[in-house]
């Protein structure tokens, strides 16, 4: 054994001394005392030793951990449907100098508020529109932000009617643009139109002329619509962003084969 250190040791029964060879000695030469050192050296080790590397792999385990990556999806906030700004553009809301935004006509019998939502008979009965799950009283006016939740809430069920009625896969902006469509023309209007069968039939470049039809109100052609139409054709060929997916509601709920 080579013994190339100083040692200092005190044991029970075993008088204090140090010792330092400078030469390689046997195991067997050493003196008897120098004999029990190694012993109890050789035992310490085993725990100490190991126990050491222990507390260093937890120790550098401890330093160098850090959670694994979100995916990219997961840490972008969801992405609000184009569908709802376009409709809020063409729809508009009428609202007063206070800022708050009032009931209108439509200049037919039909009493409006916010982005064109029709106030039904019971609303108007009770005085209240529900607006996120909450009656809000609307004769004395509802707020900008509150006429933009109706208008989200309105267009909900016209998506859920475009997934039902469409057929074929659509990207999200295809389907905010069919949405703004409908909640223009009225879902029945949409159901039997030219457009929904040839979009069926896998006829995608037939839609922009489709939508291109309904741009007049009786004989006479509106520039109004005319410009609607057009932001809507706009979104229809707009990609969709990198994180959604080019898939639309119907997709989630069953398998749709690319194109």
């Amino acid at each position: 054994m080579d013994v190339n250190f100083w040692c200092s040791v005190t044991l029970p029964g075993i008088e204090a001394f140090a010792f330092s060879p400078s030469a390689a000695m046997d195991d067997d030469k050493l003196p008897p005392v120098w004999q029990k050192v190694q012993i109890f050296s050789g035992l310490a080790a085993s725990i100490l030793v190991p126990l050491s590397i222990g507390m260093v792999r937890q120790s550098i385990n401890a330093n160098s951990y850090s959670p694994a990556p979100l995916p990219e999806a997961a840490q972008q906030e969801p992405q609000q449907d184009p569908g709802v700004d376009l409709v809020a553009t063409f729809e508009g809301s009428r609202s007063a100098k206070d800022g708050k935004i009032y009931p209108y006509d439509d200049g037919l019998v039909n009493q409006l508020i916010g982005y064109g939502h029709l106030i039904q008979p019971h609303e108007q009965q009770s005085g209240t529109i529900t607006i996120d799950g909450e009656g809000v009283p609307f004769t004395h006016g509802i707020s900008a932000a509150q006429a933009k939740a109706l208008l989200e809430q309105d267009l909900q069920p016209i998506r859920q009617e475009v997934d039902n009625l469409v057929a074929v896969e659509l990207t999200n902006n295809q389907r905010a643009a069919l949405a703004s469509f409908m909640y223009n023309v009225g879902p029945q209007t949409f159901a039997e139109s030219t457009l929904l069968k040839k979009l069926n039939a896998g006829e995608y470049d037939a839609v922009p002329a489709e939508l291109m039809k309904f741009i007049r109100a009786g004989d006479e052609e509106l520039p109004g619509l005319v410009t609607r139409r057009q932001a809507e054709i706009e979104l229809w060929h707009k990609p969709d962003a990198p994180a959604q997916e080019k898939r639309s509601a119907l997709c989630e709920r069953k398998s749709c084969s690319s194109r």
